[in-house]
C-alpha cells in the first residue's frame, strides 16, 4: 500500500529540483571557435572560414561575417555545430578585424526574439610577391657565395655589384693636345687652353678658438661656429658628468662615493650611530657617521626632500659601465608595433578545489496536497473473544485458544466484543467498572503473546 505522506513528499521534492533550472542559461548559444584556412592570406585570396556553435534549447539559422549575410540550416536544438563559410581577402596587406554573428534566425534578424552572438578575430594579409635576384647573386641561388663577395668585407650587399667591362681606349698626347681613341673609331681631342687672367687677391682669415667653439676671423667679418651637443650631454655643459655638478662643487670637482657628518659626542670610543647625531659637546670629542647621500643633502645642505632626491641620482653616465659616450644616449620611445596574430588558446586546466558548502536556503513554501492514494485493501476477519464469569471477582478472557485471567472484574459483568485488532486477529469486550480501565493494557499483550 502506498503511503499518502510518502507521495506528498515525492511530489515536494520534484518541485524544489524544478527551481533550481535557470531559464536564462537553458536557452542560449555560444560561439566557441573561429578559424582562417589559410590563417595568414594573400591579397584578394579566398578564405574559409570555420564558426562552431554550442546550441542549448536554441536553433542556429544565419551567419554575418564582415557585414555579409549568409542563411544555412537550422543546427539546434543542443548540441556543438559547424558551418564553413568563404571570404576574400582584401587587397591591402595588413591586419584586418573580421566580425562574426551568429542568429537565431534568418535573414541575421536581431529584432524581437531573435537571439545572436558576436565575436571578433583578426585577418592577417601578407605580401604575396614573388622575390627577386640581388645584383651581386651572379649564380641566382640567394646565397651570398665566396666568389661574389667582390671586396671581401664578408657581406654581399651592393658594394659588391659591378656594371660590364667598359670599352678600352687608347691616349696620344704631345705637348698641346692628347688624342683619345676609343672602340668603333669614336675619339676625342684634348687641348690644352689659355692662360685665364690672374683673379683678385682674397683675405687672409686665421682662427681663434675657445671654449663655445671655433671664431673665423676674415678681414672685418667674422663667423662663429659653436660646438655642438654630446646625445648624452643631458644638462648641456659639454661636460660628461659622473654625478650631479652641485655635488662636484661641493667636493672640489670630484664626485664623492661616501658622506660622512661629523659631530660632537662623549667619547670616540663609544661606536656612533645615528641615533646619537644630537650635538653633544664633552670635551671636543668628535664623531663620523656614514649617511645616505639624500640624508646628507637634507640635513647638511637643508635642501628638501624631492631636490635632495633629483641631485644624488643624476648622472650621465646612464648604463653604469664607467664611461659616458654614445652607449649612454636614450631616444624618445618609438611607435608601438602591428599587435601580433593571436596565439592558440592553452590546454584547460586542472579543476579547482570544490569550495566551502554555503549556507542552507530558507525552507521553501509548503506545495500543495497530492492526490489521495487508493483505499487499500480490508483486513482479515479476528477472532470472536467471549468473557467467562469466574463468580469469583475474576474474569476469564478466552479468544480462540488463547485465554487470559483478569481480576477485579465485579459482579454480573456483561460482555460484548466491540472492537477487532485486524493485524492479530483478536477481538476485545468492553467491561463495567475496573475492568474497563485495565482491557487496553490486556488487549497489547495478548498481541504481544500472538
Amino acid at each position: 500500500m502506498i503511503n499518502g505522506r510518502w507521495l506528498i513528499g515525492f511530489f515536494v521534492c520534484l518541485c524544489a529540483v524544478s527551481n533550481f533550472v535557470n531559464p536564462a542559461e537553458a536557452c542560449r548559444f555560444d560561439i566557441r571557435s573561429i578559424t582562417f584556412v589559410p590563417e595568414t592570406a594573400c591579397p584578394g585570396e579566398e578564405i574559409q572560414v570555420t564558426v562552431q556553435v554550442e546550441c542549448s534549447s536554441m536553433i542556429w539559422k544565419s551567419t554575418k561575417i564582415d557585414g555579409d549575410c549568409t542563411e544555412h540550416i537550422g543546427h539546434g536544438h543542443s548540441g556543438i555545430f559547424t558551418e564553413t563559410f568563404v571570404i576574400i581577402a582584401p587587397d591591402v596587406p595588413g591586419i584586418y578585424p573580421i566580425e562574426v554573428v551568429v542568429y537565431q534566425r534568418n535573414e541575421c534578424y536581431a529584432g524581437w526574439g531573435g537571439h545572436l552572438q558576436s565575436q571578433t578575430v583578426n585577418l592577417t594579409v601578407i605580401c604575396c610577391c614573388e622575390d627577386g635576384f640581388s645584383c651581386w647573386d651572379l649564380n641566382q641561388n640567394y646565397l651570398c657565395d665566396d666568389d661574389e663577395d667582390i671586396n671581401f668585407d664578408q657581406v654581399c650587399d651592393v658594394l659588391d655589384c659591378h656594371g660590364g667591362d667598359g670599352e678600352s681606349c687608347s691616349v696620344k698626347q704631345d705637348a698641346e693636345c692628347a688624342i683619345i681613341t676609343c672602340a668603333e673609331e669614336t675619339w676625342a681631342i684634348i687641348c690644352n687652353g689659355e692662360d685665364g687672367v690672374d683673379g683678385v687677391d682674397g683675405t687672409s682669415c686665421w682662427i681663434e678658438q675657445n671654449s663655445d667653439g671655433i671664431v673665423v676671423h676674415c678681414g672685418e667679418s667674422q663667423a662663429v661656429v659653436l660646438n655642438g651637443l654630446n646625445c648624452w650631454d643631458i644638462n648641456e655643459n659639454h661636460d660628461p658628468d659622473f654625478c650631479s655638478p652641485y655635488l662636484q662643487q661641493m667636493f672640489d670637482g670630484e664626485c664623492p662615493s661616501r658622506f660622512i657628518v661629523e659631530y660632537p659626542c662623549e667619547d670616540p670610543v663609544v661606536p656612533c650611530t645615528k641615533a646619537s647625531l644630537v650635538a653633544k659637546d664633552y670635551e671636543g670629542h668628535v664623531c663620523e657617521i656614514e649617511v645616505t647621500c639624500v640624508e646628507y643633502m637634507m640635513g647638511e645642505m637643508l635642501v628638501d626632500e624631492d631636490i635632495a632626491n633629483q641631485i644624488c641620482i643624476f648622472t650621465e653616465d646612464t648604463n653604469g659601465d664607467g664611461k659616458i659616450d654614445m652607449l649612454d644616449c636614450q631616444g624618445s620611445d618609438g611607435y608601438n608595433g602591428v599587435n601580433g596574430t593571436n596565439g592558440t588558446n592553452g590546454i584547460d586546466g586542472r579543476d579547482g578545489i570544490d569550495g566551502i558548502d554555503g549556507v542552507d536556503g530558507s525552507i521553501g513554501p509548503q506545495g500543495e496536497s497530492g492526490i489521495d492514494g487508493t483505499d487499500g485493501k480490508n483486513g482479515e476477519d479476528g477472532e470472536n473473544c467471549e468473557v467467562i464469569d469466574n463468580l469469583d471477582s475474576t474474569c476469564t478472557i478466552v479468544c480462540g485458544e488463547s485465554e487470559v485471567l483478569v481480576y477485579d472484574c465485579g459482579v454480573g459483568v456483561e460482555h460484548e466484543a466491540t472492537s477487532v485488532i485486524a493485524t492479530h486477529g483478536v477481538s476485545c469486550g468492553a467491561f463495567n467498572g475496573v475492568a474497563f480501565l485495565v482491557f487496553p493494557f490486556l488487549c497489547y499483550w495478548f498481541k504481544l503473546r500472538r
